[in-house]
Order: structure tokens, then sequence, then C-alpha cells
């Protein structure tokens, strides 16, 4: 698989905060495909952090280096993901990346999924 991180920018670029409410840390993202990006997820600001990072309103400095990418992974993608994912959170992730719906996934600049 080619690295996303390394794919040529969309003509809009999305830079979004994700703003954890326990460490008080922020995640940077960054659209890379065009898709749904979800409204909250896991905190990866510190290593130990179990709060939840959600989306920060408003007019978002578009020039903030971003940390992660969203992307909107293509079937083998979205096949290794689901693997991954424990049996009973399977059905929502199908929801979630299903053509219609566009969700996309969170892709670290190092090189793997985030999940």
């Amino acid at each position: 698989m080619a690295n996303p991180c390394q794919a040529p920018l969309p003509e809009v670029t999305t830079i979004r905060i994700y703003d954890c409410r326990v460490c008080k840390g922020c995640m940077v993202t960054r659209d890379r495909d065009n898709g749904i990006a979800p409204p909250y997820v896991r905190c990866r600001v510190t290593p130990d952090c179990e709060g939840i990072a959600v989306q920060r309103e408003g007019i978002i400095d578009q020039e903030l280096a971003p940390e992660y990418l969203w992307i909107r992974p293509d079937a083998g993608e979205r096949a290794r993901v689901l693997d991954a994912v424990p049996e009973q959170t399977r059905p929502g992730m199908l929801r979630y990346l299903d053509d219609d719906l566009r969700g996309m996934l969170l892709w670290t600049l190092g090189g793997d999924w985030a999940t």
C-alpha cells in the first residue's frame, strides 16, 4: 500500500482541531480526501489519556501543521481496518465506511492507521 501522506493535497485543505477535555491537549488533523470526519475521536495527545477529543468549532487557522490525516480508505484498507476492530463495533464501522456516507479514518503522519 502506498503511503497516503505522500499523496497530492486536495484543492481545498481542511484543518481540524480536536480538543481533549481530560488532558487539555489538542490534535491537529487535515483532510486528505473528501468525506465525513467524526465530531469526536479518542484522545491521542498523551499516551495514557482516556479522554475523548471533540472537534473545535469556528474558524481554524488553515496554516497549522497537522499531526494526522483524515483519509477515505479504499476497499483493501477498509477490510484491514475492519479486521482490527472488535466484532461488536464492526456493524457501526461498516455503516460509517459505506461509500454513500464517505466516512474517513485517521492516519498518523508516522505512517499507519490511528484506530
